[in-house]
């Protein structure tokens, strides 16, 4: 969470400004499906649980899969979270305010929409790379960089000073 950042760059005596944009990404984003209709006390606490979920990010690298920029943890499941916390903290129409489930419920059919929908998506596009062959790069490029290929200077912008 936010404060054991704090806490643990306390003691570095350096801040992780990815862990720190991170953190603030995580709770702007978090809070941006509900903002129009919530109180400030739930926006809090909606940032708040946000900084859990990026968490699993150990997780994640242990399993090897690409995110260097925790796209998928902030993006992702803070955007769900986002979505569910709509139908928790809304003053009109959330489960706190109003002790009815049938709006949390539509939240959750979106949320599981979404999924389904990126979920699918995201397989038809990688097994269509895969198999032609276009998902990965040569691996000569793997081990030297892939900015030796993308950024040398003949693809760079170059400006003449006068």
């Amino acid at each position: 969470n936010n404060s054991e950042r704090v806490a643990k760059t306390q003691l570095k005596e350096y801040y992780n400004v990815h862990e720190l944009c991170g953190g603030v990404l995580a709770g702007l984003i978090s809070v941006s499906g509900a903002s129009a209709n919530i109180s400030l006390w739930s926006a809090a606490l909606i940032g708040m649980i946000a900084a859990y979920l990026l968490e699993p990010k150990e997780t994640i690298l242990q399993n090897e899969i690409d995110d260097p920029l925790d796209n998928s943890l902030i993006h992702g499941f803070c955007g769900l979270w986002s979505i569910f916390a709509v139908g928790l903290f809304d003053r009109d129409q959330g489960l706190l305010y109003t002790g009815e489930t049938i709006f949390l419920g539509i939240q959750i059919l979106g949320i599981l929409s979404y999924a389904f929908w990126a979920i699918t998506l995201s397989f038809v596009f990688f097994y269509s790379l895969k198999q032609n062959e276009r998902l990965r790069i040569d691996p000569l490029y793997e081990i030297i960089g892939i900015d030796f290929l993308v950024n040398d200077d003949s693809k760079s912008f170059r400006y003449k000073l006068n």
